[in-house]
């Protein structure tokens, strides 16, 4: 079960084998003095941090329940080494945003820990217990751009730098410039948190287990299964792709949180064709875990830092990461009885195609509990026409009396994804076979009047045939599910419409935003088309 929230209903108290976050007490003023008065502990971090507010420490540590805590706006938590109890630093949660559960972190250690992993594992701690505990969905942390040590560390935590040289106002002369870094929950999946990794040559280890791997190098069959890359190659290469790389070629291996390597981003200028070429490989043992679109997203990020317009792949015409590719902004260029030639364009923006997020309440029925989660999944579905397919749906039951448009969709079953889920989904409430295309967001909201929390991934898809329904037996005889063929707008007029019920308002709330989000990409998509 999902709680509404728990972040300041008391003080955590964190803990691993080694350090504790907790309260701190009077006891600390004068180790936190002492912190205060480091001008390198504060050299690249803002100016009004709250324990520099007050020149006695005691006032600070007297007043940071009311000014902090019961205002719900800072989470102060002192970090100790666990053995002797020593004050090591302050942990830092702030500028919380319940309705889009969302909150930053920070971490200020005290100079003489600096180099012992201390901030690492303060950080794991506390993402451990937003995401876990809090409910928390959204997790940033703002990292001055010179401060190398901090950005390194949020990246080992499972950060990715989104938005990178922002201007903030910290309280010094001149604004700075920062790197805003995010930890994103989608659905109920949280980012696999890669991130790259430049390997030395004796690394070069797993690039051979990899290209030896059968499993892992099944989709290279057209071009020959498994690569050769014999101990001796290893000088040559290495000085070619990273000491020698002339900024045509770039590669690196992937690390999870846990260390461990991954698999492998790289893309090369091909002069034979004058065009950029992408390559990403997982280890078969890491598959299944969403490895591979954070792989595609970092290597995307790093080519347009190095000023590539566009990056194309050319993949086996029966390689399944073709629909990952086409996920994330890829378009095909053209096919061969073989092989899918596909490009973005790295220039574009992207914000009409970033995924959605929504975060609703049930304003229809007071709230109770909530005591279950459901993780569901729905589609805008659309022809080649350009109609778009919903379910009506007629009901008499604790909701009340209401005809309803909804998105196609339903649970996810024990042991399916959420792209398996659509399709079977799609196919028996519409009898669709289908294409996705994209995922278009996730929309959390709640059903007070049955206690339940909703978790809506939304995607786009485009029909390839259509066949039999496989309706369910209440489907058919509680809700009499039929199909709606509709127009973009007639589809916003029939939501519209049927938002004079309750529960038509609370789906109505819901949904208009993903068909107009829909809306925007189907326009994206459109117009990327018509460049090529």
């Amino acid at each position: 079960m999902i709680r509404q929230s728990c972040l300041f209903e008391e003080y955590p108290v964190l803990e691993d084998d080694e350090i504790m976050l907790r309260k701190m007490s009077a006891a600390d003023a004068g180790d936190l003095a002492r912190m205060c008065a480091q001008k390198e502990v504060y050299r690249c971090l803002p100016t009004f941090l709250y324990e520099q507010k007050y020149v006695d420490k005691h006032e600070v540590l007297a007043k940071m329940d009311e000014e902090c805590f019961d205002t719900k706006q800072n989470l102060l938590l002192g970090v100790y080494l666990k053995e002797h109890q020593e004050f090591a630093g302050i942990a830092e949660i702030y500028a919380y945003e319940p309705q889009r559960r969302k909150c930053s972190i920070g971490i200020r250690l005290m100079s003489q820990y600096w180099g012992r992993k201390l901030a690492t594992r303060a950080e794991r701690l506390m993402i451990s217990y937003l995401l876990d505990e809090a409910n928390i969905r959204i997790i940033t942390a703002h990292i001055m751009k010179e401060n190398k040590a901090s950005a390194a560390v949020v990246l080992k935590c499972g950060f990715v730098r989104k938005y990178p040289d922002i201007w903030e106002d910290w309280g010094f002369a001149d604004p700075v410039l920062i790197d805003k870094y995010v930890i994103k929950v989608y659905g109920n999946l949280k980012r696999p948190g890669l991130y790259p990794y430049q390997p030395q040559l004796k690394d070069l280890w797993f690039r051979q287990k990899l290209l030896a791997d059968e499993e892992t190098m099944s989709y290279n069959h057209s071009w020959g299964g498994t690569v050769p890359f014999p101990e001796e190659d290893w000088p040559s290469w290495y000085d070619h792709w990273i000491v020698n790389h002339q900024n045509q070629r770039y590669y690196r291996y992937l690390k999870n949180p846990a260390g461990d390597f991954v698999g492998e981003i790289a893309w090369h200028y091909d002069r034979q064709r004058d065009i950029h070429v992408a390559n990403v490989i997982i280890y078969a043992p890491y598959r299944g875990q969403g490895y591979g679109s954070e792989a595609l997203e970092i290597l995307c990020e790093k080519a347009g830092e190095a000023g590539i317009r566009v990056l194309y792949d050319d993949i086996a015409i029966d390689n399944p990461a073709i629909s990952l590719f086409l996920k994330h902004g890829f378009r095909e260029i053209y096919r061969t009885d073989e092989i899918i030639m596909l490009g973005k364009d790295l220039t574009e923006n992207d914000s009409a195609t970033e995924e959605l997020h929504l975060e609703l309440q049930d304003d229809q029925w007071p709230y109770e509990y909530t005591d279950h989660d459901r993780l569901i999944v729905r589609a805008i579905v659309y022809d080649d026409e350009g109609f778009l397919y919903f379910v009506r749906a007629q009901r008499d039951d604790e909701f009340g009396k209401a005809t309803l448009i909804e998105t196609s969709g339903g649970g996810v079953e024990a042991g399916e994804d959420p792209d398996q889920a659509i399709k079977r989904e799609l196919k028996e409430e519409l009898g669709a076979e289908v294409e996705i295309i994209t995922r278009i967001g996730v929309v959390s909201d709640y059903y007070n009047l049955i206690h339940r929390h909703n978790l809506n991934n939304y995607y786009l898809c485009r029909v390839l045939s259509f066949g039999e329904k496989h309706l369910m037996k209440d489907e058919i005889e509680d809700f009499h599910l039929t199909t709606l063929k509709l127009t973009y707008q007639q589809a916003l007029e029939e939501y519209q419409k049927r938002a004079s019920t309750r529960i038509g308002k609370l789906i109505a709330q819901r949904e208009v935003p993903v068909l107009r989000r829909a809306g925007q990409i189907a326009e994206t998509l459109k117009n990327a088309e018509g460049r090529r």
